[in-house]
Order: structure tokens, then sequence, then C-alpha cells
């Protein structure tokens, strides 16, 4: 998923997969509990107005000895998916929550001669869970981070 500001700047929002999700490649069992264990970040971004632009979707498909075929699965404006558009402004010391975000690919793949064909259904759904993500980073926080954290405002763009 994008961010962007005023000026254009993109900044890359990666949804990350958790225990439960249906995954073939890429993520082991390991990696999904480590996501699960810090599935929220910060991003540090300069103070301005904010929104979701699009989310993206991408595909690489490998066999030994071929090179690998790299392709766009969807490329879809937030607001049209969530049928709400998500702005905000970040000034100094904010940190800002913009959601949790569940993520449903279903996709098939066929080649016929050259070329490769592809159903594709997606769904995101957004959940607001401002009050326990603000908990758990206040609990997760050593000393030094709580004293930083205090000097924070946290609000939801939500």
């Amino acid at each position: 998923m994008f961010l962007e500001n005023q000026k254009n700047k993109k900044f890359d929002l990666n949804l990350k997969p958790l225990p439960g999700s249906s995954l073939i490649y890429k993520y082991t069992e390991n990696k999904l509990n480590a996501n699960q264990e810090d599935s929220y970040w910060i991003l540090p971004v300069p103070p301005g107005t904010y929104r979701l632009t699009t989310i993206a979707g991408k595909a690489v498909m490998q066999k030994h000895g071929y090179h690998p075929l790299r392709f766009d699965l969807f490329n879809e404006p937030v607001s049209r998916i969530l049928k709400k558009d998500i702005s905000f402004d970040v000034k100094e010391k904010q940190i800002i929550y913009i959601g949790d975000y569940n993520g449903i690919l279903k996709t098939y793949f066929g080649k016929v001669s050259m070329k490769v064909y592809y159903f594709k259904q997606f769904n995101l759904q957004l959940t607001n869970n401002f009050e326990a993500v603000k908990n758990k980073l206040f609990e997760a926080a050593d000393s030094n981070l709580q004293e930083k954290l205090d000097s924070f405002e946290i609000i939801s763009a939500l």
C-alpha cells in the first residue's frame, strides 16, 4: 500500500502476513510468527498532509532454468476498495494510527503458449483497533522508549 504526501512523495507500507495466512511461497511459519509478535511498525515521515493512495500486488513465477516472470496482479485505489478516503495531517511529535488491514487475495495461474493468464479476487478490510494498538505500544516499550512515547501525541486517522 502507498502513503503519499502533498508533495507527491510516496512511502511504501508493506502488509505483513500473520499466522493463519494461506501462503505457498516466501513466508515460513517462523516468519509468520515473527510478524505476529511485531505486527505494527512506525514509519517516520515529515510533517504534512498524507493520504493512502493505492494498493498493489505483484507476482513472480519461477521455474528452474528460466528467468523469473514478474507481473502486476492489481493496482487499485485504496479509497475504491475500502469505500472511504483515508487522509490525515501529521505534526511534529505525533504518531498516527492508520488502521489494521486484512487483505485476501485468491489467484490461479495458467500458461498457454508464451502467455500467462490469471484469475484474481482481492478484498481489503479495515479494522479500527486504535486503543488496543496504543496499549500494546506502551506495554511493549522499555523505560527509555516509555519516556519518548510520553513526549508524543498518539492519534487515529480513522
